[in-house]
């Protein structure tokens, strides 16, 4: 009897000890390598708001969080509105302190949407449309500001920012200037641009704004994401070969204007974005890429493609020769 008493304390013992262990690691710190944006809605209860946080990321456990909430005398302080948390380590006081100071409330804030394949002359018009800066400031801020990333081109460089502002939706505070709102959207580029990616450009001994400038072109060229990197493919192998890589949407950078279609007039546009008469990669990127083409470009798909041509449902035919490439169709790329 008195063996099966201490057995039972033993076990007793490993399971609340197991337990203890459990709840540790479930109400640890989190960590996330890019901005997280949640919303509160009114109303919303301690469970809802624990959902959507683990939902997110941003607690591992969302009963360990509603239990941590309610033994601190917290879950009735949580505010609703819509929240911003920034790459990094975030702990469950951390967390609920931010959701007690309140986020941002509808009306108190301004939207900005960039989308694949803009340029900052695009985001520039939309942010002058808001009333957030005019464009000599923006301009002169991204061109000579002091920015702490040591792969941006340097301060003066022409087109400096191009293809750094990732495509995305931002939330404003009305008081920013161009100043928070492009360190806003370089520290952005900084958390999505991770080790690994960095990693593999130098595997291929490219700089980031290299990587950048194909993967905008990549953007422009492709419509399906299936196709993107075997669209890099041949543009690599256009660089191996030591060809041109003309590509029509550098040409159309270098113009000020997307075209559906090219003269030979703007062809011979002189300009160093016109890569039907200069070899290599343009100067810098042509738009902002999104991260699909970021990746075509980091792993691009191997092959023996130098030539393609889009498809009216979307999709690109890939050809060896250019026999192959001019019998390909009225929609040569």
């Amino acid at each position: 009897m008195k063996k099966a008493l201490i057995v039972i304390l033993i076990v007793v013992v490993l399971i609340l000890g197991g337990s203890l262990i459990a709840l540790k690691v479930l109400s640890g710190d989190v960590t996330i390598t890019s901005d997280v944006r949640i919303t509160i809605e009114d109303g919303s209860s301690t469970s809802t708001i624990a959902q959507v946080l683990q939902d997110n990321g941003l607690v591992k456990n969302g009963r360990i969080f509603r239990y941590y909430a309610k033994q601190n005398g917290v879950d009735s302080q949580f505010k609703a509105g819509e929240y911003t948390f920034a790459a990094g380590t975030w702990s469950m006081e951390a967390v609920s302190d931010k959701l007690i100071e309140g986020g941002v409330s509808m009306g108190d804030y301004l939207v900005l949407t960039i989308t694949e394949g803009q340029r900052i002359k695009d985001i520039v018009a939309t942010l002058v449309g808001l009333g957030v800066t005019s464009e000599e400031a923006f301009y002169d801020y991204a061109q000579n500001g002091n920015f702490s990333y040591s792969y941006l081109p340097a301060a003066g460089t022409e087109n400096r920012l191009e293809g750094f502002l990732p495509p995305d939706t931002y939330y404003l505070d009305l008081q920013w200037t161009e100043v928070e709102v492009i360190d806003m959207l370089l520290a952005h580029f900084d958390s999505l641009w991770t080790a690994e990616r960095q990693a593999r450009a130098e595997e291929l001994d490219m700089t980031v704004r290299e990587v950048l400038t194909m993967a905008s072109i990549v953007e422009r060229e492709a419509v399906l994401d299936s196709d993107r990197a075997l669209i890099a493919g041949v543009f690599y192998n256009r660089l191996e070969a030591g060809m041109m890589l003309q590509s029509n949407v550098t040409v159309e950078y270098a113009m000020g204007e997307w075209k559906l279609d090219l003269t030979y007039e703007d062809i011979a546009i002189d300009s160093p974005y016109n890569t039907y008469i200069h070899t290599g990669l343009p100067p810098g990127p042509v738009c902002s890429p999104g991260q699909a083409s970021i990746d075509a470009a980091l792993y691009p798909e191997d092959s023996e493609y130098l030539y393609f041509w889009g498809q009216k449902d979307g999709s690109t035919r890939f050809s060896k020769t250019l026999e192959e490439h001019q019998a390909g169709g009225e929609n040569d790329l």
